[in-house]
């Protein structure tokens, strides 16, 4: 049921009732429901139900219910319900945020010691 164009999806219900353009999803259900473009959702339910635009989601469930423009988002559950614009999200393996840089204005937060986040 895929309506967008310029879509590739690779994995079980990829990219299924997207209506997106210029889509790329890899994934058991990447970018299923999708509603916008310019989208890269590489992961398990990554991308899903995403009405972002400019969105590039890696990780299990990394960009799901994203409503936010111009995000990028890393890891477990980077972003899930996350709403907002040019903002790019690192999580560790358990879904902690560990750094947020608002690609704006280039302000960045780290959560943890240096340490701690050179083994992500």
């Amino acid at each position: 049921n895929n309506d967008g164009l310029r879509v590739t999806a690779t994995g079980l219900e990829a990219a299924s009732n997207n209506t997106g353009d210029r889509v790329t999803a890899t994934g058991f259900r990447a970018a299923q429901n999708n509603t916008r473009l310019a989208v890269t959702a590489t992961g398990y339910r990554a991308g899903r139900d995403n009405t972002g635009a400019n969105v590039t989601a890696i990780g299990y469930d990394a960009g799901r219910e994203n409503t936010g423009n111009g995000v990028i988002l890393i890891g477990y559950q980077a972003g899930v319900v996350n709403d907002q614009d040019d903002i790019m999200i690192v999580t560790d393996q358990n879904g902690n945020r560990r750094m947020e840089l608002n690609l704006s204005t280039g302000d960045m937060r780290l959560e943890g010691s240096l340490t701690e986040n050179a083994s992500l």
